[in-house]
């Protein structure tokens, strides 16, 4: 699986769409200290994810920027990420305002 796999890269585009079970395996499972995620597949029906992804960072402390394909409810739904000090907003915002140079995948 892909979380077994990446070991250093700080940025990472998960630019496809990823189901639940995988999504909650990524999350326990990754190696590495993600300071930049895009997020294509978090969904507003399932907030489930984005427990996954506070657990991922209360684990790492590295995310500093999360790009979702979201709407302004999925923004809401992160707010506690946001409390933790990590940029939250749609992939189409941020999307110019990222380095992609170093350790991007």
């Amino acid at each position: 699986m892909l979380a077994d796999r990446l070991t250093f890269i700080e940025k990472f585009n998960m630019g496809f769409e990823c189901d639940f079970e995988s999504f909650e395996y990524f999350t326990k499972n990754c190696k590495t200290n993600l300071s930049v995620w895009l997020i294509k597949s978090l969904k507003p029906e399932n907030e489930e994810y984005f427990t996954y992804v506070e657990q991922y960072n209360n684990q790492h402390n590295c995310l500093k920027v999360l790009g979702l394909n979201a709407c302004q409810k999925e923004v809401t739904l992160a707010d506690s990420l946001k409390n933790q000090g990590v940029t939250v907003d749609t992939i189409n915002r941020l999307y110019g305002t990222i380095n992609w140079k170093n350790h991007w995948i």
